[in-house]
């Protein structure tokens, strides 16, 4: 299932610099209504950018294990990796009332939030790993899970991955999908972080589905005032999964810095206790059985899991629940002044 990874020429990892990919994934599961019109499999073209950390001793307090020198290759220590789901602005970098500039993977990297940059870690333990949404499409929908799920195998596979400890984020939209990424291959993940997103499909449509597939340790983060993805989303997501995981954590932000009250980001990325909660965190069953078992996993669970219903549900206008959240949060409002 997938193709493999073409590179940019410049290939060559550096400190504090990230090296940029393209991973061809095609998913050749032979499955009938995956097919498109002409009957083609689906594919998707997905750019990524890879930093790996400096080279550190046992001196950086928010490890449990003593990491003494950092490579990208097959030799040293391996190292933990987390992927971050960027959100809706980040496809674009569009800025109200700017000029559109060109979209590139290093102006990503260096004009929109994500872990590192929020962290103030200098000795950031993890290896970060930021894909890129094209314009037009989402990380819940579709078959995306499974695309950048088989970009997160390629990765493990090719470098010096310790695939005891690979976690997926991500804000807003990103938040969305890490919920979709994590029940998309259950068994990859040590842990999930989803700050301000909900699952997709909404109204509790998907929560069952998702629920009983997000068995690895979860910490959900959401601010209360939040006015584009409302907090109710975060609360249907927490109560299905706790049904099933007692590993749930969730932190609710009584205030954000934000206009509309989104940014939970901030504080929960630059907060030590998430890194070191993560660096906690560990898939020993993937340790014994390997990268070949979970990547038939992941297939099984495209071919007869939950995944397909989710995706069936999600045509039944699965916007309707996220209207009703946005009306009572305007009343509420309107009512105030």
């Amino acid at each position: 299932m997938g193709c493999g990874v073409s590179t940019q020429p410049n290939d060559q990892h550096t400190a504090h610099q990230p090296s940029f990919y393209t991973y061809e994934s095609s998913l050749t599961t032979d499955i009938p209504d995956l097919r498109d019109s002409v009957g083609n499999l689906p594919h998707a073209s997905i750019q990524y950018g890879l930093w790996f950390p400096q080279c550190y001793g046992s001196t950086n307090p928010n490890l449990n294990k003593k990491y003494h020198e950092c490579s990208a290759t097959t030799d040293g220590p391996k190292l933990p990796l987390l992927l971050y789901l960027h959100g809706a602005g980040g496809r674009d970098l569009r800025e109200p009332g700017k000029p559109l500039l060109p979209f590139t993977m290093e102006r990503l990297w260096t004009e929109y939030p994500n872990p590192l940059n929020l962290s103030g870690d200098p000795n950031y333990p993890f290896v970060l790993m930021i894909p890129h949404c094209p314009l037009g499409q989402e990380w819940a929908k579709k078959l995306m899970a499974f695309h950048v799920t088989q970009a997160v195998l390629d990765v493990a596979q090719k470098h010096n991955i310790d695939i005891g400890q690979i976690y997926v984020t991500g804000k807003s939209m990103g938040g969305e999908g890490s919920w979709k990424v994590a029940a998309a291959c259950p068994e990859l993940w040590a842990a999930c972080v989803p700050m301000c997103g909900g699952m997709w499909p909404y109204g509790g449509v998907g929560a069952a589905e998702y629920g009983h597939l997000i068995t690895m340790p979860t910490w959900v983060f959401h601010a209360e005032p939040d006015g584009h993805v409302h907090i109710k989303e975060s609360e249907i997501a927490v109560e299905a999964v706790s049904k099933v995981n007692a590993h749930v954590k969730f932190t609710r932000y009584e205030t954000a810095p934000d206009v509309n009250g989104h940014d939970c980001w901030t504080r929960g990325y630059s907060d030590p206790a998430l890194i070191k909660w993560l660096s906690e965190r560990e898939n020993s069953e993937l340790r014994d059985k390997g990268l070949t078992w979970v990547r038939q996993k992941m297939e099984e669970q495209l071919v007869h899991g939950s995944a397909r219903k989710i995706q069936q549900k999600a045509v039944e206008d699965p916007f309707a629940f996220k209207r009703g959240l946005r009306h009572a949060f305007v009343s509420k409002l309107t009512k105030k002044k």
